[in-house]
């Protein structure tokens, strides 16, 4: 387990899968491209720099999510700068609205809705 910290506090461990995308793939179905497109995008806009390598994390609430991996410790530094939790919010957000208007399965707005909560947990753990 990896103790995520913040410049206020301790919110929650996770641990860090060497599965690279595919843990969170599999968690999330057909909504994990939407998914990882809109952390991408998030990503991008924050730190000018597009993620190509992401690893699979399991927090402790049972979130499954994903951060972006980089072996330029410069890169690195400036992805981990970004709000996970908030990135995760707006991608889950974006995605549910996306996916509600173009039609998808109950078990999938089910586990984003699930998602969502558990985004919340970390959030106001902060």
């Amino acid at each position: 387990m990896v103790t995520v910290h913040t410049s206020r506090r301790t919110f929650m461990e996770f641990k860090a899968l060497g599965t690279g995308r595919s843990t969170f793939d599999e968690h999330y179905g057909a909504a994990a491209y939407s998914l990882g497109d809109q952390l991408g995008f998030i990503y991008f806009r924050s730190t000018g720099i597009e993620p190509s390598h992401w690893e699979s994390r399991i927090y402790e609430n049972g979130l499954v999510a994903m951060a972006p991996v980089a072996t330029d410790t410069a890169i690195q530094e400036a992805f981990d700068k970004v709000d996970l939790c908030a990135a995760h919010a707006r991608a889950f957000s974006r995605a549910m609205e996306a996916l509600s208007a173009h039609g998808c399965s109950d078990e999938v707005l089910c586990l984003l809705t699930a998602a969502g909560g558990q985004i919340q947990e970390l959030i106001s753990a902060v």
